[in-house]
């Protein structure tokens, strides 16, 4: 049963603007087209219904193909449909050189027009003949045509409310527990994202969306610079340095295995099982709300492993102790409460304030690059000067 907002949706639904996206809703419903017609199966076992060859591809004027029931569609996407449009798909289709039972033309029109439906009942007339002399089931277009159909738009978009996973994955239901409809564009765009995870950039020529700044921007506005540059020059620093390096470091790894559940989530969501297929729209649903900050991944990656490093050094048993700050008033030096200081010993062989000897020089080094990270990041997001 289709929910009445999903109905409502559904009644409203144009065609995909994409011609790829209307051949794949038209490849979705084709199984309920048949069904409908009550076409018969002639080769029982074969293979799923699908796309025929991809663009560029000799297609014969064949978008869809069903190996089980040999029939075929031709998927038009124009604002008017003619007859002489679909006389050059039938000439085109006399190249196929497979058997072919029934030929579609599906088409974008809402309801198709008395004179395409005249002409395809004309077609079929003058071909049974030469089909029931020559052919049992299915026809070699060559020779004989096969019995050809038209549907129009309202009775292909008629045919998404026969499957809930149609209307999940089209976008007039939200599949339980997710916080996103998914639509083919929107889905292209996150696979862009994805495909650019690990690929270089080039800050020097990047020109980032406002979604990757804010993303940019939230990972990193807390970070504060001037404390960073005093990691190995002085042993006494703002305990929220670590604080914030951990944080990030932690968040960016998220971040990256977020990413790595694309595919997964891809093919289950392709399944009729609904069970396996809601398990990749929650997968699907997480990647979406991760999608900003998938985008500032490739910014931040060199960042986040020059900060990684950092952490690991700072991270190190015993190198480092933390301490209240210490300030002045009315009746002397007293302890701010809570612990707002790190103590590191970068003088002292062995332990001193009870803190075990480090040699700053990698720490310096780390931090460095970590601040020219920051630096050169700086141009694509909103944050006061005193902290970046």
């Amino acid at each position: 049963m289709v929910a009445h907002a999903a109905e409502d949706r559904l009644k409203k639904f144009h065609h995909p603007v994409e011609a790829r996206d209307f051949e794949t809703l038209c490849e979705d419903v084709f199984e309920f087209v048949l069904q409908a017609r009550n076409i018969s199966v002639i080769n029982p076992g074969c293979g799923r219904i699908g796309l025929y060859g991809k663009s560029g591809d000799s297609q014969h004027g064949i978008d869809i193909r069903d190996p089980a029931t040999l029939s075929v569609a031709q998927c038009k996407k124009q604002r008017v449909i003619s007859c002489k449009m679909l006389e050059a798909e039938l000439e085109k289709l006399k190249g196929y050189k497979g058997g072919v039972s029934h030929y579609f033309f599906m088409v974008s029109e809402d309801f198709v027009g008395k004179t395409l439906i005249e002409w395809i009942e004309k077609q079929n007339a003058l071909n049974i003949k030469r089909r029931r002399d020559s052919f049992k089931n299915a026809c070699e277009p060559a020779v004989a045509m096969p019995e050809l159909h038209i549907v129009g738009w309202n009775e292909i978009r008629g045919y998404l409310a026969q499957s809930t996973h149609l209307l999940w994955k089209w976008g007039f239901q939200v599949p339980p527990g997710c916080d996103f409809s998914f639509s083919p564009a929107e889905l292209r765009g996150l696979a862009e994202v994805i495909e650019s995870l690990e690929k270089p950039v080039d800050l020097a020529n990047f020109s980032p969306n406002h979604e990757t700044v804010d993303a940019i921007q939230s990972l990193i506005s807390k970070a504060d610079l001037v404390e960073i540059k005093k990691l190995g020059r002085q042993e006494i620093v703002d305990a929220s340095v670590v604080d914030w390096l951990r944080k990030f470091v932690e968040e960016l790894r998220k971040v990256f295995q977020v990413g790595q559940k694309f595919d997964e989530a891809m093919r289950k969501v392709k399944s009729r099982d609904l069970v396996v297929s809601k398990e990749g729209y929650l997968q699907l649903n997480e990647l979406m709300l991760n999608k900003a900050r998938l985008s500032a991944y490739p910014v931040l990656r060199g960042l986040y492993f020059n900060s990684k490093r950092l952490l690991r050094v700072l991270s190190e048993d015993g190198i480092s102790l933390l301490e209240p700050e210490e300030i002045e008033g009315s009746e002397g030096v007293v302890d701010v409460e809570g612990y707002s200081k790190l103590r590191f010993n970068f003088t002292k062989k062995g332990r001193y304030y009870g803190v075990y000897y480090t040699n700053p020089k990698i720490m310096v080094e780390l931090a460095s690059k970590v601040s020219k990270g920051l630096r050169g990041i700086k141009p694509y997001i909103k944050c006061s000067e005193a902290n970046v």
